[in-house]
């Protein structure tokens, strides 16, 4: 809670920025990278077992590259009027 609540404090006690950053990198990583992770520990530990993930690596793959991607976007829309 105080993450959100400093970064509102810091926007001027408007919690739009605090939104806009747990939308823009909490969400990826939430629904992106942790799913990922969680896939491929599954696979590795049981290896003669059958996936519980279909479409075998390349979902993961893509799902990771989608995560990347889209936090890649956020951070050079975030810095843009910096450069």
């Amino acid at each position: 809670m105080s993450v959100p609540l400093l970064i509102a404090l810091s926007s001027g006690l408007d919690l739009t920025g605090a939104l806009k950053v747990a939308g823009s990198y909490g969400s990826p990583l939430l629904y992106g990278a942790i799913p990922v992770v969680m896939a491929w520990t599954q696979r590795k530990k049981l290896k003669e077992q059958v996936d519980l993930v279909p479409g075998g690596i390349a979902s993961l793959v893509v799902l990771g590259a989608s995560m990347i991607g889209l936090v890649i976007h956020e951070l050079s829309n975030d810095f843009a009027g910096v450069f």
